[in-house]
């Protein structure tokens, strides 16, 4: 959940702000491996005694034909670089970006203009900028602008690592633009004027009232100065913009002209414009006057007025596009009309505003329900404007969407004389808004909200992580641009399957397509720098091919929240404890005097331990919260792994241990009743205390997450698992988690009552899936592969021990529901492994459903351990539902599981040599045969269980062994894999 606009994220940085007030600059962000600017007497002045203080000309570089080397005052700060005199450049100018590793910056002027109007003077000489990748271009003040007139272009070519910088020269003057610290504070704007290209592409306002809207004749003065634009040249190329940051510009020239950050002025589609934050403009951050242009990959952050904005009859494309809007002047996430109270005007010639939009994440500055000063609409969509807008997220603003239908019309005094009434209305189709202080949606976009089949939601809350979109974000079906009507057009953006501006699947909030280009700071969720307070920095390098800058040092506790932020990798040097033990009662008073900690690790952190004592604890009360991603899972690892400081292998790391407060029939204290509050039990590898009497405790998130070359015996009673659930209530989230390559058990199961979606389990040393002390949690979608160095079982399971009936009056007798599930043993194939064992071995005492799995490749397929003579006979049996059983060496079910009631509900295989799987995926020797069950039929059955009707971990109709739920994310299933004999 984002829970710091970007007025919060520049707190850190108010003392940089401060500063830069003083002496005149903020700074900008790393940009890649070019070198930091000269200070000093180092400069391209030859090294004199008395140089400038920064020098952005590098020694031996010479500034290209058409500027001159010069010495400019920012405040106190001499800054030599590159000047570009004000007025107009007539011919080509190539502006090199780095020399020598450095960076070359230029200085506007005043206004420069590239090229002639070639409308205001027909026969006027046109030109083209072209800016090299890290070339840093500066205004001194307000009327210092970058101008580009129709008929001349501009090629920005900057790199994601080296982007392009037009900042103003207060920003620079510092000499600090490779440091990666925020420029400037969250109040500078206005301090050059910013960027306006114009065009000659079709707009609807024409200066000549005789001229016919989207005709040639059809042009319109720009603001700010900037001369004419438009025509009738729809494809016009005004050039490209390629990793461009352009900040603290725009500038207010009278309340009627203003500059914005970025100003397309009928600007044609055969521009390219890719890759582009403005940040901290004063007016709006970009904003469109007609014409055809289109954008992807767009960054607002900290605008003054409206992030988005377009007029004149803008057709154009965008995709995805961030805004985080500050509240020191914010105004609106998006605000676009036809062209003011014209509100038809250009329908008949094909130029009314017509903009298509999609996977756009709109942040606003009243987020978390807390009413900022400036905050406004999220989409203001003024009558006239049309529109296609698709899987858009709105969060934080007054209204998320507002459509002014009908225009008043007002006479000098302010008295509505007419009201005109739109003839076309804008769609939205999979926009999600929530947390706005106000309505969803105002009453004339009711209609255009609710249209139905157009999957709109709205929620009072969001679940967004950084940027990356959460569980009610996902719930929303995204739709495909290409399938509506975009008047008559073809519309050329891309296919997505979900909404908003990221891809949860492939990027995480330390790697997306901001990442390493945007400035540092303005990306909500982003990765911090330096080591989290908390944590320590090490003096151990970062290895060579690793992107993180540091490594952190954890402490041994854990008292306060901390968050491990990407960045960084984070070394555990004994065993963490995460809190003290609260107790087994949330209401007793060891739960008051405890310290609750939350320790959360963001998505792609890898966090490892120098030894297998080494262990991450999180005791009753507190909690883990480790929310990976698809394309940036969390690790725990080895330090052997991480560092490559060695060959990584079992017992290297101590693994996960969480310990709850839900009910045990295991007690400590033998005289204490099973399943009550006094129950509770020590864990293995010192561990602390675990149990209680709250069933639906949580001890946080795991999700994403992938274990590691843990497990440790400290003796052949004690040992550490990959991860250990004990106690574990049912408020604790465990989805997409791998444990590969543990010594010990993969996952084991303390009673509690957890239960665990998409599970991969990887060349365990013991069994994969264990059980115990009255667990009555549940297990879905679990694949497990098995080595044949230590494997054992593939699940094995009691209530507790001998004490085959313990519990079962309380109701801990263990019984979890353990549906879909696929599990190769190391015997695989029909060829004995020396340490394979059964794939199911259920003790006596162990009730439980265990329903549509595949077990293949181990000694006995199902086993069923009975009491011997004389012992307590266990009252309760495990049920078998939909069990496909196959190329196993022993028996596909051990005898005495085939005397339980409902063995029968298992079928063997018969086809020697084929196990009914191609790969991971059940092919149709299974599928012809058998038949799912739906689990919410059967009595007993876990409610958190969904009824996923086919037979195994995976769905033959959906899935393959390319692309499936454990691809992605999860490691060396390739190789575990090619341990299965046939294969």
């Amino acid at each position: 959940m984002i829970s710091t606009p970007l007025r919060s994220l520049l707190l850190a940085t108010s003392a940089l702000g401060l500063l830069a007030a003083c002496s005149g600059s903020g700074e900008v962000a790393s940009s890649g491996s070019a070198g930091p600017v000269t200070i000093g007497d180092g400069g391209g002045n030859g090294g004199g005694e008395t140089g400038p203080d920064v020098s952005f000309v590098p020694e031996g570089f010479s500034c290209p034909t058409g500027t001159t080397a010069s010495t400019v005052t920012s405040g106190s700060t001499e800054v030599e670089a590159c000047v570009i005199a004000q007025g107009t450049v007539t011919q080509d100018l190539t502006l090199p970006g780095t020399a020598s590793g450095q960076r070359v910056g230029y200085i506007l002027e005043g206004g420069v203009f590239i090229g002639e109007n070639v409308i205001e003077n027909p026969s006027g000489a046109s030109a083209t900028l072209t800016v090299g990748a890290g070339a840093i271009l500066m205004g001194r003040s307000g009327s210092d602008a970058l101008f580009i007139t129709p008929g001349s272009r501009i090629e920005v070519e900057g790199t994601a690592a080296q982007p392009v910088v037009m900042t103003s020269l207060s920003d620079a003057a510092d000499g600090s633009v490779d440091d990666g610290l925020v420029g400037g504070s969250a109040s500078q704007k206005a301090e050059w004027g910013g960027l306006v290209i114009s065009g000659l592409a079709p707009i609807n306002d024409c200066d000549l009232a005789s001229a016919a809207p989207g005709s040639a004749d059809c042009t319109k003065t720009g603001e700010g100065g900037s001369g004419s634009f438009g025509g009738g040249n729809a494809t016009d190329d005004s050039g490209s913009l390629t990793y461009l940051r352009v900040q603290y510009a725009g500038f207010a020239f009278n309340d009627e002209d203003e500059l914005n950050g970025i100003a397309f002025q009928g600007v044609g589609s055969g521009t390219e414009v890719s890759y582009v934050q403005v940040h901290n403009g004063f007016d709006d951050g970009v904003e469109f006057f007609g014409g055809r242009v289109n954008v992807d990959h767009l960054v607002i952050t900290g605008a003054g007025d409206d992030s988005i904005d377009w007029t004149d009859g803008w057709r154009g494309e965008m995709q995805y596009a961030l805004v985080v809007q500050d509240d020191v002047r914010a105004n609106r996430g998006m605000e676009g009309d036809n062209r003011g109270n014209d509100v038809n005007v250009g329908e008949a010639e094909g130029v009314r505003s017509f903009p298509v939009i999609s996977n756009f994440t709109l942040f606003g500055s009243a987020q978390g329900d807390v009413a900022a000063p400036e905050a406004d609409d999220g989409m203001k969509l003024r009558a006239g404007t049309d529109g296609l807008f698709a899987n858009g997220i709105v969060i934080g603003f007054t209204q998320g969407v507002d459509y002014d239908k009908d225009n008043d019309i007002e006479d000098d005094s302010g008295n509505v004389i007419r009201t005109e009434t739109a003839s076309q209305d804008p769609a939205l189709y999979s926009i999600f808004t929530a947390a706005n202080t106000a309505d969803p949606f105002d009453g004339d976009a009711a209609s255009l909200f609710n249209a139905s089949g157009n999957n709109n939601q709205s929620a009072n809350a969001e679940t967004v992580d950084g940027v990356i979109p959460g569980a009610a974000e996902l719930a929303v079906p995204a739709t495909t641009v290409a399938t509506i009507s975009a008047a008559s057009r073809t519309v050329g953006l891309d296919d997505t399957d979900y909404i908003g501006a990221f891809d949860p699947d492939t990027e995480s909030n330390s790697s997306n397509w901001t990442t390493g280009w945007t400035l540092s700071g303005t990306i909500p969720g982003a990765a911090a720098a330096g080591c989290p307070a908390g944590t320590t920095l090490s003096s151990t390098p970062v290895p060579a091919g690793r992107t993180e800058q540091q490594v952190c040092d954890m402490p041994n506790e854990v008292l306060f929240d901390l968050t491990l932020t990407a960045g960084s990798l984070y070394r555990l040097n004994g065993p963490t404890f995460v809190g003290t033990d609260g107790g087994p009662d949330p209401e007793g008073p060891l739960a008051t005097s405890a310290a609750s900690a939350t320790l959360t690790v963001d998505p792609g952190v890898t966090v490892f331990g120098t030894s297998g004592e080494t262990a991450i604890i999180v005791n009753r009360g507190s909690q883990l919260v480790a929310r990976g991603t698809r394309g940036a899972p969390i690790i725990f690892t080895s330090q052997q792994d991480a560092l490559g400081t060695g060959a990584p292998g079992r017992q290297q790391f101590g693994g996960l241990v969480l310990n709850g407060r839900a009910r045990i029939n295991d007690c400590d204290e033998g005289e204490n009743t099973p399943g009550t509050a006094e129950c509770v039990k020590t864990g293995e590898g010192g561990s602390g205390l675990f149990g209680g009497n709250d069933d639906e405790d949580s001890s946080g998130a795991l999700e994403y997450v992938v274990v590691r070359y843990a497990g440790f015996p400290f003796n052949e009673e004690d040992e550490l698992n990959g991860i250990a659930f004990q106690g574990v209530g049912s408020g604790t989230t465990v989805s997409y988690v791998q444990v590969d390559q543990g010594f010990d058990d993969g996952v084991e199961f303390f009673g509690g009552t957890v239960n665990v979606d998409h599970l991969v389990i990887t060349a365990a040393g013991d069994d994969s899936i264990d059980w115990t002390d009255g667990f009555r949690g549940s297990v879905q979608y679990a694949l497990v592969v098995q080595a044949d160095d230590l494997a054992n079982n593939g699940i094995e399971a009691d209530n507790r021990g001998n004490d085959t009936n313990v519990g079962d009056a309380e109701g801990v007798r263990s019984f979890p529901t353990i549906a879909n599930f696929t599990m190769f043993g190391s015997s695989a194939g029909g060829a004995a492994s020396p340490n394979a064992g059964n794939g199911m071995l259920l003790r006596a005492g162990t009730d439980g459903i265990l329903a549509n799995g595949i077990v293949t490749g181990f000694v006995d397929g199902i086993s069923f351990v009975r009491q011997e003579t004389g012992e307590d006979a266990s009252t309760a049996n495990p049920e078998f539902f939909a069990l496909y059983t196959d190329e196993n060496t022993g028996a596909a079910v051990e005898a005495q599981a085939a005397g339980l009631p409902t063995a029968t509900n298992i079928t063997t295989g018969t086809t020697d040599g084929d196990d009914g799987l191609d790969g991971f995926i059940p092919t149709s020797t299974i599928t012809s045969i058998m038949t799912p069950v739906a689990v919410s039929d059967l009595t007993g059955a876990n409610e958190a269980v969904e009824d996923a009707l086919f037979i195994g971990a995976f769905d033959p109709a959906t899935e393959t062994d390319a692309s499936n739920w454990a691809t992605g994310w999860t490691v060396n299933l390739s190789t575990d894999l090619a341990n299965v004999a046939d294969q």
